[in-house]
């Protein structure tokens, strides 16, 4: 249900309709998902868009995946050491640590073998479903939010020794047709405006967005 409600907002009707139970059913997983519940480590819940038309949407779209060791591995530690220094780091890092969080013990002392690797840490503490939105609120570096989609951010970055500000849609930057993962373009009417990230102090939306 949380997937079926990521796809877009749903009327109560339409819920219990597409899954073929009676609203009286539905009620009581509405009010689970409404009041929050944890899974796999994870809270999870949906909100309500007009409360007095019964409308429902769910900014969360979970995915659970049935994994090997290998797999384990990869989607670890090899997903802390291939996102260093690039614009996926702190998302990765973030997606790395959920799924430590979900791991059995055995799973973890494999993983826990490689922690000798520079920067490979794991957080075992609660980790809070965090929305977009919230995420951008609180980093000063959110680049996943700006690159998922073209929405015009606001970016104040360093070059030759001077803050500057531009304004216009990111993209990833790419040289030869490789991409470059520490490095992005801002599109602007004027043109493009190729930015290393170790430049950019903060990332923000635009006027225009908000």
């Amino acid at each position: 249900m949380l997937k079926y409600l990521h796809s877009g907002a749903k009327k109560r009707e339409q819920i219990a309709h597409d899954f073929g139970i009676s609203e009286r059913t539905l009620a009581d997983d509405l009010k689970n998902l409404l009041d929050g519940f944890l899974f796999l480590e994870n809270t999870m819940k949906i909100s309500v868009l007009e409360r007095k038309k019964n409308t429902y949407h769910s900014l969360i779209h979970p995915i659970f995946l049935a994994l090997n060791t290998s797999e384990i591995y990869a989607l670890t530690v090899g997903l802390k050491i291939l996102c260093q220094d690039t614009v996926f780091q702190d998302t990765l890092n973030t997606i790395a640590d959920k799924i430590y969080k979900q791991l059995s013990e055995y799973a973890k002392n494999m993983v826990d073998q490689h922690k000798h690797i520079k920067n490979v840490r794991f957080k075992d503490e609660d980790l809070r479903y965090i929305s977009s939105n919230s995420l951008l609120r609180h980093r000063k570096l959110p680049f996943c939010y700006f690159l998922k989609e073209p929405i015009s951010c606001e970016v104040t970055y360093t070059e030759n020794n001077e803050m500057r500000t531009i304004t216009g849609v990111m993209r990833l930057a790419q040289i030869n047709n490789l991409v470059k993962l520490d490095r992005v373009i801002i599109e602007t009417e004027e043109g493009q405006h190729e930015i290393s990230i170790n430049n950019i102090s903060t990332i923000r939306k635009s006027r225009n967005n908000k």
